[in-house]
């Protein structure tokens, strides 16, 4: 969890190339109980997806949107 410019930022960090959507999830589970915001999943793939509010994406990605 991060709080950045007043809002709460809900992040994992997965080893894996390929996560699955259990992961988001699981997630977006935890993201919910403590009010987050913003949800990331970080892992080492090469497609991110999703937007400036909910993404699957590799670090790079994550660290771009933190400025």
């Amino acid at each position: 969890m991060l709080e950045l410019d007043g809002e709460r930022w809900a992040v994992e960090v997965k080893l894996t190339a390929s996560p699955r959507p259990i992961d988001f999830q699981r997630l977006e589970r935890a993201a919910d109980l403590i009010g987050a915001t913003r949800r990331f999943l970080v892992s080492q793939t090469q497609q991110p997806s999703g937007d400036g509010r909910r993404a699957s994406l590799n670090l790079p990605a994550f660290l771009a949107h933190l400025g």
